[in-house]
């Protein structure tokens, strides 16, 4: 009778367990048109972290492809044209120009 107690107190367990995690999944990111405007604003104004920036640059977006190939003009400007700095992001004048114009195509597109 104990065998079948602990056997049963085992699996409430588990499947306790299970239930938690299953709940617990990893979060996803999931960039929408929305937060891209946000970040292409902040970065205008130099308000934009380096982090907001990294983050934005690294993971891919797999949800959208529109907004993935922005992510990729994105990666191709910030190998020459964008700055990190104590201070945030700095664009320079052609990285302003190319972030205004990807900005202006993000708000037709909502």
């Amino acid at each position: 009778m104990e065998l079948l107690i602990t056997v049963l107190l085992s699996f409430l367990i588990f499947v306790g367990l299970f239930v938690l995690f299953y709940r617990l999944k990893k979060p996803i990111y999931q960039l929408s048109k929305e937060n891209l405007i946000s970040l292409f604003e902040l970065l205008l104004s130099g308000q934009a972290s380096e982090d907001d920036w990294h983050v934005f640059l690294e993971i891919p977006i797999r949800h959208d492809p529109f907004l993935e190939d922005i992510r990729a003009q994105c990666i191709n400007l910030a190998e020459g044209e964008v700055l990190s700095s104590s201070k945030g992001v700095l664009l320079s004048e052609k990285a302003t120009r190319e972030v205004e114009r990807m900005l202006r195509e993000l708000r037709l597109d909502t």
